[in-house]
C-alpha cells in the first residue's frame, strides 16, 4: 500500500501485514509528523507535527526518545515500525549463502578430481560404452538369427517346389497341390508358387481358385506376363470367352511372337461365332510356327 505524508508529500510503501488494527500510527522521517494511517482507505492524517530537527532532550518524552531514528532510516514508534522508505531494501542474505555454497561445491569437486584415480574417474563412461557394445552385440545376434531363419525358410520353399514340380510333371496333381501349399506357407511372397498352384487348380477344374491364384501372382509381380496367358486359357476352359480374349490381348502385347496365344484367342473368337477374326489369329499362329494353328487355319478355310 502506498501512503503519502499530507505535510511534506513523501511517499511510503507499507506492507498490509504491518496493520495490526484498522488504524496504524507512524512518523514521517522527513517532516517528523506523526501520522494516523487508515488501512481501509490508505489515507494518512496528521496526528502531531514535529519540527524537522530532532527535539532537545529536555522536551523529549521517553516515548519520543525511543521512537526517534536517523533520517536515513524509517521512523518507528514503540508499537509500530513506521512506514517503509520509497525503495524497499532487498534481503541479499539468501543469495549470498547460495553463491558461497555453490563456490564451495565447485572447489570440493575440483579438489576431489585431483585426488581420484583416472580409471575410476571414467568408470561411468566405460559403463556406458559397455552398455552400447551390449546393445550392438544384441542387434548383431538378432540380424544373424533373422538371416538364419530366412535361409531356412528359403530352403524349405525350394524343397517343396522341387517336389511339387516333379508331381506336376507326373500329373499327380493332388500331391503337387500339397507341396505347392507347403511352399506358399514357407514364403507367401513368392509369386511362382501361386502360379503353379493355379495351374494345378485349372487342371482339376477348380477354375475360380485358379483365377484367384493368377490374380494373386499379378498382385505380387505385375510383370509376370505368363499369368495373363494362363488366365486366358482358364477363362477359355470355363467358357468365359470375353475375359479370355482380354487376358490374351494383355499377354500378346508383352510377347507378340507367341503362336499359342494367337491360336487360343482364335479359338475363343471361333466359339463366339467370329469366324473372320478367328481365321486371322489361326493364320498368325501358323506363321509363327505353331502347327496346330496351321491345321485350324485350313479347317476354318474349308468351313
Amino acid at each position: 500500500m502506498e501512503v503519502t505524508c499530507p505535510v511534506c508529500g513523501k511517499t511510503y510503501r507499507i506492507p498490509e501485514e504491518r496493520f495490526s488494527a484498522a488504524v496504524l500510527k507512524g512518523r514521517c522521517s522527513q517532516c517528523r509528523s506523526i501520522l494516523n494511517i487508515d488501512k481501509e482507505s490508505g489515507e494518512a492524517q496528521v496526528a502531531e507535527k514535529k519540527s524537522a530537527a530532532p527535539p532537545s532532550q529536555e522536551s523529549q518524552s521517553p516515548r519520543d526518545t525511543e521512537s526517534v531514528q536517523p533520517d536515513s532510516a524509517p521512523e518507528t514508534s514503540p508499537d509500530y515500525p513506521g512506514p517503509a522508505t520509497e525503495e524497499t531494501e532487498r534481503d541479499y542474505k539468501p543469495i549470498v549463502v547460495f553463491v558461497v555454497a555453490f563456490l564451495a561445491l565447485v572447489m570440493i569437486t575440483i579438489l576431489g578430481v585431483r585426488n581420484v584415480d583416472r580409471s575410476s574417474l571414467f568408470t561411468h563412461l566405460k559403463s556406458f560404452s559397455s552398455l552400447t557394445t551390449l546393445f550392438d552385440e544384441g542387434a548383431q545376434r538378432t540380424r544373424e538369427k533373422a538371416k538364419k531363419t530366412l535361409t531356412r525358410s528359403r530352403n524349405r520353399y525350394q524343397k517343396h517346389m522341387t517336389k511339387a514340380h516333379r508331381y506336376f510333371r507326373d500329373k499327380k496333381y493332388d500331391k503337387a497341390l500339397e507341396q505347392y501349399n507347403l511352399a506358399i506357407l514357407s514364403d507367401q511372397g513368392k509369386s511362382t508358387a501361386y502360379y503353379w498352384r493355379g495351374q494345378v487348380f485349372a487342371r482339376q477344374g477348380a477354375h475360380e481358385k485358379a483365377v484367384e491364384d493368377m490374380n494373386r501372382v499379378l498382385q505380387l509381380d505385375p510383370s509376370y506376363a505368363k499369368a495373363h496367358q494362363m488366365l486366358g486359357w482358364i477363362y477359355s476352359e470355363a467358357g468365359k470367352y470375353d475375359e479370355a480374349i482380354r487376358a490374351l490381348d494383355r499377354y500378346i502385347e508383352v510377347d507378340p511372337k507367341d503362336g499359342w496365344s494367337y491360336f487360343e484367342r482364335g479359338l475363343c473368337y471361333y466359339k463366339k461365332g467370329d469366324l473372320v477374326t478367328a481365321l486371322k489369329d489361326a493364320k498368325k499362329a501358323c506363321d509363327l510356327g505353331y502347327k496346330a494353328g496351321c491345321e485350324v487355319y485350313e479347317r476354318y478355310q474349308k468351313g
